[in-house]
């Protein structure tokens, strides 16, 4: 069915005038009165009795009418979603993955309770890729660990946060002071894989004193280093965020 001659109906039904309901819908009504015809002719019998002043619906106008009112009104509503999202657009966001998974909820959290209707996207990658996101302008805003200068992007520090060893449960490490890196020298270490950042900072640390450390396991997820160190099977140097629960 055409939604126009639907509409038209629907117009006419409610004001039982065809001369109204084209003044409502700024057409002509021999236009209005083409859309019936054709919803007539569309559904085998007529719509209206048009021997009554005013018109009356008969009974498969009735019927109809059942049907069309909730129809257009969910297309109309349908309509004007669409157009407050075009006026709309979502807040685009890239952050590495500790940030989605440690900082970024808490944050999302607050904003949605502030803009329940504001849409977000979020992509996740490395810190390259979320820079270059955002350079190159399919992102609004990115949050990496690291800061990488730019000269195209501004940096703002959000917060802080302390490296944190983590050991199983009644390791040695646990009864002593931690003074110097030199202390963990005797235990494998967990880290994550080559070339990323957090190792990078931790590596440079044990190179600067020449002191000679074991990796034990590779690994991306802090919370899978979690998992391996309360194995056994090493012990890890972490961002403190990853302790909540």
């Amino acid at each position: 069915m055409d939604v126009r001659a639907m509409r038209s109906f629907l117009h006419v039904a409610k004001s039982l005038s065809f001369s109204r309901a084209a003044t409502s819908l700024r057409v002509s009504q021999s236009t209005v009165s083409n859309h019936a015809a054709k919803l007539e002719k569309e559904l085998g019998g007529p719509l209206f009795d048009r021997q009554t002043r005013p018109v009356q619906l008969t009974p498969l106008g009735v019927k109809l009418l059942e049907s069309v009112e909730p129809f257009l009104a969910e297309l109309d509503a349908l309509r004007e979603s669409a157009r407050r999202a075009e006026n709309n657009p979502p807040i685009r966001i890239a952050a590495t993955n500790s940030m989605a998974q440690h900082f970024l909820p808490e944050v999302v959290g607050a904003y949605r309770a502030l803009h329940p209707n504001a849409r977000i996207r979020i992509e996740l990658g490395e810190v390259d890729y979320v820079l270059d996101r955002v350079e190159c302008g399919e992102i609004d805003i990115g949050f990496t660990a690291i800061h990488k200068a730019r000269p195209t992007l501004a940096f703002r520090e959000l917060f802080k946060w302390d490296r944190i060893l983590l050991t199983p449960l009644g390791h040695p490490l646990l009864g002593m002071p931690l003074r110097s890196l030199s202390q963990l020298c005797p235990w494998p270490l967990i880290m994550q894989p080559e070339g990323m950042y957090p190792r990078l900072v931790i590596e440079s640390a044990f190179r600067k004193w020449d002191f000679k450390f074991e990796i034990a396991v590779e690994m991306r997820s802090y919370e899978m280093m979690k998992k391996y160190v309360n194995l056994g099977v090493g012990v890890a140097i972490v961002p403190a965020f990853v302790l909540v629960p």
